[in-house]
């Protein structure tokens, strides 16, 4: 089974409304709009919470993501390339033994890490 099918069976599992799309799904956790990726050949997953950063400098965005990534071991944040937005991205295998709370520390590594984020882009 797909890293993209644990995660349809973790959301219908637990009741959460999602909108799948060709290549990925869309659901809110809390309030908070994640992606994930739909890959079918391969048994990891990618979740991600897409920021808005417009208006910002952009050497200052790839400052506070480089610090991020280099403190942060499963959380990782990539610029886009118009510096608009910021990915924070968690990737990993879900198999048959991953639990809800697997998935729900996954989404809550990923909203604290976008707090540290816009918490270093006020300083």
């Amino acid at each position: 089974m797909s890293g993209y099918s644990h995660l349809i069976n973790f959301l219908q599992s637990e009741g959460y409304r999602f909108e799948e799309r060709e290549t990925n799904v869309r659901f809110k956790i809390q309030g908070v709009t994640y992606i994930g990726f739909r890959n079918s050949d391969n048994a990891f997953l990618q979740i991600v919470l897409m920021c808005n950063t417009e208006g910002q400098d952009r050497i200052k965005l790839l400052e506070a993501c480089n610090a991020l990534n280099s403190k942060k071991f499963v959380v990782k944040f990539t610029v886009t390339e118009d510096s608009e937005g910021v990915w924070a991205s968690y990737e990993f295998e879900p198999n048959d033994s991953t639990t809800p709370a697997d998935f729900d520390s996954a989404f809550s590594m990923l909203d604290r890490g976008t707090d540290e984020l816009f918490q270093m882009l006020r300083e």
